[in-house]
């Protein structure tokens, strides 16, 4: 996630005005994430649910992007279920910040990604949130959502109004960038709609994100980088790894240091750099993204 950073002076005058200018910011992106709650139109699709099995494999796949031309190291995971999705939480919830792999353990997760964005100063989860059938909190957003109502998949815009008059969601989250659309790369205009920043969205970065295969299968593929290095991917190369994919929906996720890929007796299977330098770490954070069996079935496997 992309973090606020200052260099603060040792006088504690100096430190306290750093400070101010900290929740300053945590200000501006907070009006960013639920300014606009009720001022936009609803603009979202459904996708009914397909199962094709129980099966979730996850493998190591090379990208070729082309802004310069290079290839870059992503980790997919597949899962025939939709009923194996959830966005879970650390036991202490929202404002809580545990690594990943943690969380996965909690919530016998197969795989599991990073997932929502949160408050890198309290852990305050950002967006919209429900976690397997518990509204955490709805507050509207101009952000794009990804979720699950009954036996379909809701992805797009969504006001408070209209999330608060829905039939309930099973799992709900709130990403930064609405990818690929019908099959089509689709951050030309969600960055505008969404509001999202210049440099959010062209910054190299690693990167994490979930999207639908035609056949009904859900995908999360996370990619490699290192933030400070600006190595990884911009939100323009992210949606043609997922297009090669062959996707017809996908939402970036939180990423940046926050990006991480876990399997079920594998551990952490990438990268990740939490302080956003080579160093390889895996930061705390708040939701995950868990697949796991809808029945106790064998973990994960990498795809051969």
């Amino acid at each position: 996630m992309l973090r606020h950073k200052s260099a603060c002076a040792f006088a504690l005058l100096v430190f306290q005005l750093c400070n101010i200018n900290l929740f300053a910011a945590e200000e501006i992106l907070k009006v960013q994430w639920e300014g606009l709650n009720d001022a936009f139109p609803d603009d979202f699709v459904t996708v009914p649910f397909h199962s094709t099995g129980y099966a979730i494999t996850w493998s190591k796949k090379e990208f070729s992007v082309n802004n310069p031309p290079r290839y870059v190291t992503g980790y997919l995971a597949v899962l025939d279920d939709p009923n194996g999705l959830h966005f879970s939480l650390p036991s202490g919830g929202c404002g809580h910040r545990v690594k990943t792999s943690v969380t996965a353990e909690e919530h016998n997760c197969s795989y599991a990604t990073n997932a929502g964005f949160f408050n890198m100063h309290n852990g305050d989860c950002m967006g919209n949130l429900v976690s397997e059938s518990q509204q955490v909190q709805i507050i509207g957003s101009q952000r794009v959502n990804f979720g699950m109502i009954s036996d379909q998949f809701v992805i797009g815009y969504i006001n408070r109004t209209s999330l608060l008059s829905l039939p309930p969601f099973h799992e709900l989250i709130s990403g930064a960038a609405w990818l690929v659309r019908d099959s089509k790369s689709y951050v030309n205009t969600s960055r505008v709609r969404e509001q999202v920043e210049d440099g959010f969205v062209m910054e190299k970065a690693p990167r994490t994100g979930l999207g639908l295969l035609p056949t009904g299968q859900v995908v999360a593929l996370q990619v490699d980088g290192i933030e400070n290095e600006k190595k990884g991917v911009d939100l323009y190369e992210f949606a043609d790894c997922f297009s090669t994919l062959g996707v017809v929906h996908a939402v970036n996720l939180d990423g940046g240091g926050s990006s991480v890929s876990w399997a079920a007796g594998h551990g952490v299977v990438d990268h990740p750099t939490c302080g956003d330098t080579p160093t390889e770490c895996e930061r705390a954070v708040t939701s995950i993204m868990c697949m796991r069996p809808p029945t106790p079935l064998p973990r994960a496997t990498p795809a051969s």
